[in-house]
């Protein structure tokens, strides 16, 4: 099916007679106007102009609205979903818009208007939506992990935030992430590091400490490694052609 190759994006209705079905792409669902209710296999939705709701592949879903309705709906192939957000969430969920998803509403809205459409703007719209989506179901440890990966790694601490015993944290991170936590920690001082390298002129050693790393040499090794090139050549080499570095977002 098409649906399930590519994002399609669209306005829909929902009807007052309940209607089930399952389907291998994913939604991704911010209503306009009325209220509509959702079951999946465990959990219900009642949802209006004010909340956004995602259904993971695969999920077993009933909706119906008991008023006129209106949303923007996307059709999200199974591929652009994260395993985590999968095992995290596999009945789906629910929240509240914030200013973020209420201006990523605007523009998905503004895109779509009134047809069906699908392509590059849908992609780029829900790229910046799996963002925010990351945001709001990381793990506790994650979260603590990005908000101090200056500091060195304590696999206990992150396990006992968890409730988990630390040989288990260690498997069950892994299986979340695709990567353990030590390579975790490298990918987010290695993205801050780039920032930082390509925004200040800050030296080698002061990025390395500002990243947690107590001597320069660490992050060197760490660019030879993930890069190829050290933390000076890839300084030189995207501010001397202009490019802006894939991976820096």
């Amino acid at each position: 099916m098409e649906s399930q190759k590519k994002i399609v994006g669209e306005t829909r209705h929902y009807l007052t007679s309940i209607r089930s079905h399952v389907h291998a792409h994913g939604h991704l669902i911010l209503p306009l106007e009325g209220q509509f209710w959702v079951k999946t296999n465990h959990t219900e939705f009642d949802l209006n102009a004010s909340h956004f709701l995602v259904i993971p592949p695969e999920c077993p879903h009933s909706y119906y609205s008991s008023s006129d309705n209106k949303n923007i709906v996307l059709d999200i192939p199974a591929y652009l979903f994260t395993q985590q957000q999968i095992n995290n969430n596999p009945d789906g969920f629910s929240r509240e818009l914030d200013e973020s998803w209420k201006a990523l509403k605007l523009l998905l809205q503004r895109e779509i208007g009134q047809i069906s459409v699908s392509g590059t703007a849908l992609f780029h719209l829900f790229s910046y939506a799996q963002h925010l989506l990351l945001q709001e179901i990381a793990p506790p440890s994650i979260l603590y992990l990005k908000e101090h990966f200056q500091e060195p790694l304590c696999l206990d601490q992150l396990a006992s935030i968890e409730g988990y015993s630390t040989t288990y944290y260690c498997d069950w991170f892994k299986k979340q992430m695709g990567c353990t936590p030590v390579e975790y920690l490298q990918k987010l001082r290695l993205q801050q590091a780039k920032k930082l390298l390509l925004n200040t002129d800050l030296s080698i050693l002061n990025i390395a400490l500002d990243v947690g790393y107590e001597q320069h040499s660490s992050l060197t090794r760490l660019f030879q490694q993930q890069e190829g090139v050290t933390p000076t050549g890839f300084r030189r080499h995207f501010r001397k052609s202009g490019k802006k570095h894939p991976k820096i977002g």
